[in-house]
Formats: C-alpha cells, sequence, structure tokens
C-alpha cells in the first residue's frame, strides 16, 4: 500500500506511509499510531523488514527509517497526511520520491524471493 503525499515535501507523490515518532514513543507504537491516523487500519502483525537512512527534504535532516512488514485490518481510508490510498502490485509500482523509499521496496523484493 502506497499513499499520494497531501502536504510539501513531494505533495501529491505516493510514498511508503509512516511519519515520526513522538517523544519516548517505541517504533511499533509509532508505526500503529501513524497507520491509524493515515489510513484507519489497525496492526496486527508486525515484522522488521529493514533499517535505512535518508535526508528529509528542505530542512537537511537526517533520518532513520525503519521499515516493517505488516498485517492490518479494518477499512482503509486515506486521512490526516495521505490523501489518497492504493494498492499497488510490486512490479508495477510508481516513482517513489524518498530514497529510503525505493531502497525498502528493493528489501521486500529480495525478503519475497526467500
Amino acid at each position: 500500500m502506497l499513499g499520494r503525499r497531501a502536504h510539501d515535501p513531494a505533495k501529491g507523490a505516493w510514498d511508503l506511509l509512516g511519519g515520526f515518532l513522538e517523544v519516548g514513543e517505541h517504533p511499533e507504537d509509532g508505526l500503529r499510531r501513524e497507520l491509524r491516523e493515515e489510513t484507519g487500519l489497525e496492526v496486527r502483525k508486525v515484522e522488521l523488514l529493514g533499517i535505512f537512512m535518508d535526508k528529509y527534504p528542505d530542512y537537511n535532516y537526517d533520518t532513520l527509517n525503519i521499515a516493517y512488514l505488516c498485517s492490518v485490518q479494518g477499512e482503509m481510508k486515506a486521512n490526516d497526511d495521505a490523501a489518497e490510498l492504493k494498492w499497488f502490485p510490486l512490479n508495477n509500482l510508481p516513482d517513489l520520491f524518498f530514497k529510503n523509499a525505493n531502497e525498502t521496496i528493493e528489501a521486500l523484493k529480495l525478503y519475497l524471493k526467500k
């Protein structure tokens, strides 16, 4: 599932869903919160896929991006930072703006070849 960004940077671009952690928030709790806020879905199962570095544009922040494989339940509805949500097949993805999103997709493809 990808989300179309509702705000800059890269407003209108397709991206992996995610966000920033709250102070003291565990990454898996942040994952559940962000997905609930952006999609209305509840995360059930979580498995770490990988950790990727990047830079947040316009602010020159270094970012540490933690990617998870998840199963979800509920009714999907774009909200918060996501203007639109869509499931894409891995062999037909749109261009993704952030370097770490592209690295995550490559890691997912390798994982699925196991």
